[in-house]
């Protein structure tokens, strides 16, 4: 039962269910009748067995009870003792198996729970939330979570699961042009054989969605405001869920919309999901370690040999990593940020990114090997070794001397590296950041 409609399992009359409002004024019953026919639109153009999760099918509507029970030849002395509301009838979506409760069961729930027979239950695949709290004594058996941890511990295919998400959000999204506005994603029952110990996947009500009018805002807006399906930005999923939604949307031809929508999901989280580190523990040290690892895989040199979509989508990380980073390393900027909670990230101009990932690289080395004005010799035996031909790196010109130089005395005064920068040629930018580059992949190689 939820708030606005009931499901009814119809146990004697095969596998399917009766969805009823709880409350029969006009609006109610309209918005029942359009998520049916919506339901019947997605199985048309986004049903089929290559859908990872698959969709119910709807059987009928009917404004109330008893058009369902004359047309089905339920008798009165049959009658179910349903309201005499709006419903619709469609494909049951069945509890997980009773080997894959137990697991659930013995795995995750608290201690009186495993001396009990396993629950037959609904599994959420909230793949948005990385971790989930162990051993509460709060739990919903019926609709139960499984975090993107638990998933792992069950055995269960995260990034197939996540591609999945991503191939139906946007098959509705631009095949059948809707918001996919609080549609769910649920781990079930096989609806042939539900005794099969194979995963089901199904994706499921669809009362909340409209159409999106070509607008990404729109649909980032939806992708927000849901359960935590979907993986975020900054997590281990995000790339299998990304490329199937960009796959998707290009069999569609409106692969530029997917990837709008995808650029403005990255800027509307938040900083710390960003960098990915705890934004009510982190330390400052944790967030520039965490800063120089992103930067590092998402530097442009890294994806310069890439197709367009991806070096291009790559660029704008590193930028919004920058603002990340300059937001959260300074701490009257994260107290401001933490207490006002700023717009959605703007990314940084590539300018200021090259820099903050200068100073921070250097910093970071500085400290490392302890570098100070009587440690000259070890810089520059350090930049010798960067440009040794056999290290396969080679920086704009014939030698690198000037990359070498001011990484020397960088090394040494990190903090004259924004007045060092103005005054450097466009190609001795490009020449000291592959420097800066090569510096920060073989200190995070450890050589």
């Amino acid at each position: 039962m939820g708030s606005f409609a009931t499901v009814f399992v119809s146990e004697g009359r095969g596998g399917v269910v009766l969805k009823q409002i709880q409350d029969p004024c006009k609006d109610a019953v309209a918005m029942l009748m359009k998520e049916h026919d919506d339901l019947l639109t997605l199985n048309s153009v986004c049903g089929g067995s290559s859908q990872f999760f698959q969709l119910p099918r709807a059987h009928g509507s009917y404004t109330d009870y008893y058009s369902f029970a004359q047309e089905v030849g339920i008798q009165r002395t049959e009658d179910m003792g349903l309201p005499p509301h709006a419903l619709y009838v469609m494909q049951r979506i069945w509890p997980v198996s009773h080997w894959l409760a137990t697991s659930i069961r013995d795995l995750f729930l608290p201690q009186p729970f495993r001396d009990q027979p396993p629950p037959q239950l609904l599994a959420r695949l909230y793949l948005g939330n990385g971790t989930s709290r162990q051993g509460s004594r709060f739990v919903n058996t019926e609709n139960f979570p499984l975090s993107a941890d638990r998933i792992e511990l069950l055995g269960l295919p995260a990034d197939k699961i996540a591609a999945g998400m991503g191939q139906m959000l946007a098959s509705i999204n631009f095949k059948a042009g809707r918001d996919g506005r609080d549609i769910e994603f649920v781990l079930c029952g096989h609806p042939e054989n539900p005794l099969s110990k194979v995963p089901f996947y199904e994706c499921i009500d669809f009362n909340q969605m409209r159409p999106h009018g070509g607008s990404a805002i729109v649909i980032v807006s939806s992708m927000v405001s849901n359960d935590p399906y979907y993986p975020r930005p900054w997590s281990p999923q995000w790339h299998a869920f990304a490329d199937a939604y960009l796959a998707t949307a290009a069999e569609a031809n409106e692969f530029p919309l997917a990837h709008d929508v995808l650029q403005k999901a990255i800027m509307v989280s938040s900083h710390y999901e960003l960098l990915g580190v705890a934004a009510d523990t982190a330390t400052t040290e944790e967030i520039r370690r965490a800063y120089r690892q992103a930067a590092l895989k998402w530097h442009p040199d890294k994806w310069a040999t890439s197709p367009d979509r991806q070096r291009d989508a790559a660029q704008e990380r590193f930028k919004l990593l920058c603002a990340a980073y300059e937001a959260l390393s300074d701490p009257d900027k994260r107290e401001a940020y933490d207490r006002q909670h700023t717009p959605p990230l703007k990314p940084a101009s590539m300018e200021d990114a090259w820099v903050v990932f200068s100073r921070v690289v250097i910093e970071s080395v500085k400290e490392e090997m302890q570098i100070s004005d009587d440690t000259a010799p070890t810089v520059l035996k350090l930049i010798a070794s960067l440009l040794l031909p056999a290290s396969g790196f080679y920086f704009g010109g014939l030698s690198g001397v000037f990359a070498s130089n001011a990484l020397s005395i960088l090394l040494i005064n990190p903090h004259g590296l924004t007045n060092v920068w103005r005054n450097m040629t466009p190609e001795q930018k490009r020449e000291f950041q592959a420097a800066v580059f090569c510096l920060a992949r073989q200190r995070s190689e450890g050589t």
